[in-house]
């Protein structure tokens, strides 16, 4: 299943005023995120009973085929500024790896 990602807004990071504080700082409003209310399952590790991951792929789009996708010159411009690196995000709530235990270690 793909998930197409929207504008981060500082609704994403309602979470605590630590997280809200952080959010200018990291300029977070120029990011992508699932859609609010989105919900991903993570548990356990890859040889624990119970375990479930998930995959991100990043892609270039196409703006001719996807209207919603940026331009090349808006493309540019944003790897441009960015110092032609993109950073990838992954916060994750709960840190339970081994789920049949609350202790995670």
């Amino acid at each position: 299943m793909q998930i197409p990602l929207v504008q981060c807004t500082i609704d994403h990071f309602d979470f605590n005023s630590d997280v809200i504080s952080v959010y200018n700082r990291l300029r977070l409003s120029a990011a992508l995120c699932p859609p609010l209310g989105h919900e991903f399952t993570v548990k356990g590790k890859i040889s624990s009973d119970i375990y479930k991951h998930f995959l991100v792929n990043v892609t270039r789009c196409n703006s001719t085929i996807d209207p919603t996708c940026a331009d090349d010159a808006t493309y540019n411009f944003i790897e441009a500024a960015a110092g032609g690196r993109f950073r990838l995000l992954i916060p994750l709530i709960t840190t339970i790896l081994n789920p049949a235990s609350e202790n995670y270690r």
